[in-house]
């Protein structure tokens, strides 16, 4: 699932990346989300997820093959900025594996929103894990980065990631075909 939240404070990007700037950016119960060192041993393990069709059925491009260089400049690319803008591990806290990513990215070249989202292995699926990390997405947008609206587009054969939405308390709002052709749902959640 890939969450978009509608920026309304101009001084947004400065105060996240300060935090960014820290090895932890936030915390659940069960989750550590942590920036994304490119030489860090873990990086192993998200190219295990990244090369695994389950894992990548409901993401937009849906490639399952990815060698390590292209992760590496997946990663530069989006992580170069200086803006916090990027992507970073999701870390379980009990073993400290890697368990997926989140990411923060501009939306569809719209400059007032930004897309965050997340993958999960599909080892940890059924575990909780999607909902709670939505649900600290959503804290971290609303009590962080200040913004009074988060949604999410999900592909509509993407009945978890749906379910997970409605969890948490977000609403449909829209609904529409990707330029791949397949189908999508909007929902939506105000402060």
């Amino acid at each position: 699932m890939y969450i978009i939240f509608v920026k309304n404070k101009s001084n947004i990007i400065n105060k996240f990346w300060n935090i960014l700037k820290m090895e932890k950016v936030w915390e659940t119960d069960r989750l550590t989300i942590k920036t994304i060192e490119t030489s860090s041993p873990q990086l192993k393990e998200l190219l295990r997820i990244y090369n695994k069709s389950n894992n990548m059925k409901y993401i937009s491009g849906g490639k399952s093959k990815w060698t390590h260089d292209e992760l590496l400049q997946k990663i530069n690319k989006c992580n170069s900025d200086n803006n916090g803008y990027g992507i970073y591990f999701v870390e379980l806290k009990s073993t400290g594996k890697i368990i997926g990513e989140a990411g923060i990215f501009e939306s569809f070249d719209e400059e007032d929103k930004i897309e965050i989202g997340y993958i999960i292995d599909c080892l940890y699926w059924r575990h909780g894990y999607g909902k709670e990390l939505c649900k600290s997405l959503l804290y971290y947008c609303f009590d962080h980065l200040i913004t009074d609206k988060v949604v999410a587009r999900i592909y509509k054969e993407n009945v978890a990631s749906i379910k997970v939405a409605e969890s948490v308390g977000m609403n449909l709002f829209s609904s529409g075909v990707a330029e791949n052709g397949r189908e999508f749902v909007v929902y939506e959640v105000e402060k």
